[in-house]
């Protein structure tokens, strides 16, 4: 299972429900294809037990509640930085 793909760039977007956003919030689900039959975001390291762990944790840390979008939002932000770094040590290597 791997995650969709778009064929066009996110649009930005904002949560109602959070006054300090955690990230950069993007409509992805709008603009992929979701034939998938799991949804746009649905890959193999997201699991229902770590977006509800990470609601949990995160709420606790904000004080307030932490929807699923909210999330998803959370744990895509951290892989874009883990990926940052993989591929910024990557790089390091060939050199």
């Amino acid at each position: 299972m791997t995650a969709a793909t778009c064929m066009e760039p996110p649009v930005q977007k904002s949560s109602p429900q959070s006054p300090e956003p955690t990230g950069q919030s993007l409509n992805v689900e709008a603009q992929c294809d979701q034939s998938s039959g799991n949804g746009p975001l649905a890959t193999e390291w997201m699991s229902e037990a770590l977006i509800a762990r990470t609601q949990d944790v995160w709420g606790r840390y904000l004080e307030r509640e932490v929807d699923r979008d909210e999330a998803v939002e959370i744990l895509l932000n951290v892989k874009r930085i883990a990926m940052v770094f993989y591929e910024a040590r990557q790089e390091g290597a060939c050199e």
